[in-house]
């Protein structure tokens, strides 16, 4: 229950920032809910990521604030951090796995209310952390 509260948390604040669509992902694209459109890697930035981590390793998720870089629409996609396993084409891999290097070797990344957070701005190197 408090992991679900803390989801709900996250969601929340990134709603509050403007990320008001939510996003899937598929095995070679995301797509929007509200408007059930396909979208490419190379059509979206990863703008925020929250690392949700609990006592459970099964329980482990990360929240992406992602952005459509041609309309400058923002939402929120949810996964389970075991999805990286169960197949995804190599564009998408590549999009979250370069970001997620970034969060977990480069060491930038700090705790913030029992869970990670890092905030990159389109394709620049990270700039702010909190």
């Amino acid at each position: 229950m408090k992991r679900l509260h803390e989801i709900m948390n996250i969601k929340s604040n990134l709603r509050n920032q403007g990320f008001d669509h939510t996003f899937v992902m598929e095995r070679e694209n995301i797509r929007c809910l509200e408007y059930g459109v396909v979208i490419s890697p190379e059509e979206f930035e990863i703008i925020e990521i929250h690392y949700c981590n609990t006592l459970n390793n099964d329980d482990k998720c990360i929240i992406y604030g992602i952005e459509l870089t041609s309309y400058g629409v923002k939402g929120v996609l949810i996964s389970h951090y075991q999805c990286y396993l169960a197949g995804m084409s190599i564009q998408l891999w590549h999009k979250f796995a370069g970001i997620l290097r970034t969060m977990f070797i480069s060491g930038t990344c700090r705790p913030v209310n029992n869970h990670l957070k890092i905030v990159r701005f389109h394709n620049n190197p990270v700039q702010q952390l909190t």
